[in-house]
């Protein structure tokens, strides 16, 4: 080896070297990062849960009907991007909103000019990101729902995929989009501090440009772009009328097709009395009750689209909503009225099917409310109390089977971690309805009721410590978990395609078709299952893959065409 080769040698391990050296710095880096304030972004080693795969829906959901598939890869994105929304509302945007303002000292109202305009040029950057958000958000609602007026057409044609199916999936993403925008209209609304905030950092603008020199700040671009975004934030931000705006967007799309109308109408009535008739119960879902925020925007859609003619059943019912709760969550921060939403929503005429004064009402109906929950608040606490203490003992048991069954063995397990979600669930919507009551109308707790109120507050970080204690366990035990979910559910698309394939083969012969055509009979119902096959094909091909969440959004898709047939 000669002295070149030798040189080169030594450079390539001294640049080796220099790697090495620069990654340990970081990896320390990270390391103290992770001692200090241990989270999955510092860590330099983390197990992500999220169950994605490298398939793209429209390359999963191919059939041999073209003009079936690109609708369901149309509403299988859209409502995919809406869910997207919903998370990253409900982990930044509305805990900005909300503790906006908030000071550590308790019992301390008084508003102070520099803490609010600190705290504002502190949070302007997040306050642009919910103006943006509210663009994409209406973007997304109007491409969905001028989806689904151009699909559910009035014009009888040869064949329209889904013409015949109700699509109860993706009127329901439409009804969460716009019940989203009403949860950032409730908390912009509900926070007293922004503005002031706003005014206070104006009149500091005007004090600055007048004596740029004293501030060491030059009066040029900067200031002119920093006061243009205050005027914009302001008008729409402040404003907190973004779900009327979406509304309005929307009227003004048409044309509105009697037969979209109807499938509107029908799927807030069908929903709203399902969810209705779960609530309070060990039936209730976890979702349910942000759905009914989903329904009630739909019934605000509706009526809005037939100003002259609301449908009575479905007002009907959303007015007897307050009768059953008094407050429904957007997120886990961010609570809407039923019936002042409902009051500010609806037109005149769907205003005119409610109670004669809605305002007083909803007073009234708060107040017996109150009066209901102070009879049964320690009844229903010390139940639920039961179950959650019941539901850690069998979670932390953890007793081994000797079983070979994987019903035996999955299905009680699945049981266990959802019964959970669903106990806490309801506990907090106790103790949320409690706070809420006392708190509006101003009525004291009793030491018995604030005893019982601590104790909730407790089970419920014992059952989130629960969770989190054994999250790499949960995380292990997911995708076995949901593959065998998603194999139950196999088992039960199986038997209804082959029952929807012999009914379309009884009426296939000519004598069948002739008396179907003469009565008129059958040509609906004929499409329908025709399009639940599809479906029902689609949905057997992805429960046969990975539990991923591509799979499952195309699933609920082609469930809700399958089960409407």
């Amino acid at each position: 080896m000669d002295d070149a080769d030798l040189l080169d040698s030594a450079d390539q391990c001294e640049q080796l070297r220099r790697f090495v050296d620069d990654w340990g710095d970081v990896a320390r880096e990270l390391t103290d990062v992770m001692v200090e304030d241990a989270g999955y972004v510092g860590d330099p080693v983390c197990l992500v849960g999220a169950s994605v795969e490298e398939l793209r829906i429209e390359d999963m959901a191919v059939t041999i009907n073209p003009a079936f598939s690109k609708l369901l890869v149309v509403f299988a994105h859209l409502t995919t991007e809406i869910a997207r929304l919903h998370r990253a509302a409900e982990e930044t945007l509305f805990p900005t909103l909300v503790v906006f303002g908030e000071r550590p000292h308790v019992g301390d109202d008084t508003l102070f000019e520099g803490d609010l305009q600190a705290a504002l040029a502190r949070t302007l950057t997040q306050l642009q990101d919910v103006v943006l958000f509210i663009e994409q958000l209406t973007t997304v609602t109007r491409n969905l729902f001028m989806q689904l007026a151009a699909l559910y057409r009035d014009v009888q044609r040869v064949y329209a995929p889904l013409q015949a199916v109700r699509l109860s999936t993706a009127f329901t993403s439409l009804g969460s989009a716009l019940g989203l925008a009403a949860g950032l209209d409730e908390a912009v609304s509900a926070n007293v501090a922004l503005p002031s905030a706003f005014a206070m950092f104006k009149r500091m603008l005007i004090t600055v440009r007048a004596d740029s020199s004293r501030f060491a700040v030059g009066v040029g671009d900067t200031m002119d772009q920093l006061e243009g975004a205050l005027v914009t934030l302001e008008n729409r931000l402040l404003s907190a009328d973004s779900f009327s705006e979406i509304i309005d967007k929307l009227v003004v799309e048409g044309p509105h097709p009697q037969h979209f109308l109807d499938q509107l109408a029908t799927t807030g009535l069908t929903s709203l009395t399902d969810i209705t008739s779960r609530l309070s119960t060990e039936s209730e879902r976890p979702s349910d009750r942000q759905n009914l925020v989903a329904v009630m925007s739909l019934v605000a859609l509706h009526s809005r689209l037939v100003p002259l003619a609301p449908d009575k059943r479905l007002c009907k019912a959303a007015w007897d909503l307050h009768k059953r709760v008094i407050t429904l969550p957007v997120s886990s921060t961010v609570l809407l009225r039923p019936m002042e939403f409902l009051s500010s929503h609806l037109p005149t005429s769907a205003i005119a099917l409610g109670p004669k004064e809605p305002l007083k009402a909803a007073a009234t109906s708060r107040e017996d409310a109150l009066d209901n929950l102070d009879a049964t608040l320690l009844k229903d606490m010390t139940g639920l109390l039961a179950q959650g203490t019941s539901w850690l003992a069998r979670l932390e048991s953890s007793l081994p089977t000797r079983s070979t069954n994987m019903s035996t063995v999955f299905g009680p397990r699945v049981r266990l971690l959802s019964s959970g979600m669903c106990i806490a669930q309801r506990l907090r919507t106790l103790l949320q309805v409690a706070i809420h009551l006392h708190i509006s109308l101003e009525a004291p707790m009793s030491k018995a009721e604030l005893r019982v109120l601590a104790q909730t507050a407790e089970l419920l970080q014992a059952i989130f410590s629960a969770y989190s204690r054994r999250k790499t366990e949960i995380v292990l035990e997911a995708p076995h978990l949901l593959s065998f979910a998603l194999g139950q559910l196999a088992g039960l698309v199986a038997p209804a395609k082959f029952v929807l394939e012999e009914a379309i083969a009884s009426v296939s012969t000519g004598w069948s078709r002739v008396q179907n055509k003469l009565s008129g009979r059958g040509a609906g119902t004929d499409a329908a299952r025709q399009d639940a096959v599809a479906a029902a094909s689609l949905a057997e091909k992805v429960l046969s893959g990975a539990p991923t969440t591509q799979r499952c959004e195309c699933v609920h898709v082609s469930t809700c065409q399958s089960s409407r047939a």
